[in-house]
């Protein structure tokens, strides 16, 4: 498809549908189950890396499971830090019932995965996928270099193409 700079920004330049999620909102579309805390504050950013949190209300952590680590181990370092929603495991043992509003799910990724599909499906703007082998975030960062000043973009944080990252781009 050989499009010229206008019809380029005509296509993309629809608008984005804002959604604000509470954790209630989140409890539903994953069949969770809330668990202490004030449950109706707005979510604004979406966490699965308890080394970036950056102390911001509204932060949703996800404690997701590896074969290496445990982001169940780090929810209490994150209370101290002003954390106060979580998503985790069912089997999770909320320690902080009056700070910490935890949804259980029976698979946080699975519920990180579900949200960014709910994010999408909200979306009224297009969709751009840069596949191969080598210099995707290369063309990724160029791209968005270019159109960034013209239309709203999100792209992916870093080069994550993962099962973490990809979720992570869509709520972005």
């Amino acid at each position: 498809m050989n499009l010229f700079p206008g019809q380029l920004l005509q296509l993309f330049n629809k608008k984005n549908t804002d959604m604000t999620l509470t954790p209630e909102t989140i409890a539903a579309w994953c069949n969770g189950l809330l668990d202490g805390g004030i449950s109706d504050f707005p979510i604004s950013d979406l966490l699965t890396d308890s080394r970036t949190y950056k102390g911001f209300s509204g932060t949703c952590f996800f404690a997701l499971r590896t074969a290496t680590n445990d982001g169940h181990f780090y929810i209490k370092d994150l209370v101290s830090k002003g954390l106060t929603m979580a998503v985790v495991h069912r089997d999770f043992e909320n320690p902080f019932p009056e700070k910490l509003c935890a949804i259980k799910v029976d698979h946080p990724l699975q519920a990180l995965q579900k949200i960014a599909t709910r994010r999408r499906e909200a979306f009224d703007g297009n969709v751009i996928g840069i596949t191969g082998s080598n210099g995707k975030t290369t063309v990724k960062e160029w791209a968005f270099q270019l159109l960034q000043p013209h239309v709203r973009i999100a792209r992916n944080p870093g080069s994550f193409n993962s099962q973490t990252g990809v979720p992570l781009a869509v709520w972005a």
